[in-house]
C-alpha cells in the first residue's frame, strides 16, 4: 500500500510503501521524500540517497528515541542555502533482524573469522543476513 503525506511543515512529501515485499529479507516500509517543489509532472532530476533505520529519519513518533535525524528539514535548509533542487531520501526501515541485516557476512567467513562468527551468532541469536540485504537494495 502506498500512503504519500503532505507534511504539515512545508519541508516535503514522504510517500510510504508500507510492508513492501522482498524475497531476500523480510517485509518493511520504505518511506521516500521528496523536496517541496518536487510537484507531479516536475521535469527536475534528483540525485537519491538511500539511508538505513529509516523510521528515524522524519518523525519523532516513529524514532525508537523519540528524536528523529531531521532529514528533511537538514535537505530544505540545504535546498534554501544553496539553491540546488535537493535530493529524494529513500528511508528503509529496519527490522527486528537489523544486527544480522547489517552486520557484513564475507569478513566473517574470511579466514580467521569463525571465532568471532561465533560469538556474533551467540550474542544476536542467529547468523549475518547482510548479504540478502545487499541483495534487497541493489536489486528490489
Amino acid at each position: 500500500m502506498v500512503l504519500p503525506l503532505a507534511l504539515s511543515d512545508g519541508t516535503g512529501v514522504i510517500t510510504r510503501h508500507a510492508d513492501f515485499p522482498s524475497r531476500h529479507v523480510a517485509s518493511r516500509h520504505i518511506d521516500v521524500w521528496c523536496p517541496p517543489e518536487n510537484g507531479a509532472g516536475s521535469a527536475t532530476r534528483y540525485p537519491v540517497i538511500y539511508m538505513h533505520d529509516g523510521q528515524n529519519l522524519f518523525d519523532p513518533a516513529l524514532s525508537f528515541i523519540g528524536v528523529d535525524w531531521g532529514m528533511d528539514e537538514a535537505l530544505v535548509r540545504l535546498i534554501r542555502e544553496t539553491g540546488r533542487p535537493g535530493a529524494i531520501i529513500v528511508g528503509i526501515w529496519n527490522s527486528p533482524l537489523r544486527l544480522q541485516e547489517y552486520m557484513p557476512q564475507k569478513p566473517l567467513n574470511a579466514s580467521g573469522g569463525q571465532r568471532i562468527l561465533n560469538r556474533f551468532v551467540e550474542q544476536t541469536g542467529g547468523a549475518p543476513l547482510s548479504d540478502g540485504y545487499l541483495q534487497f537494495l541493489v536489486e528490489e
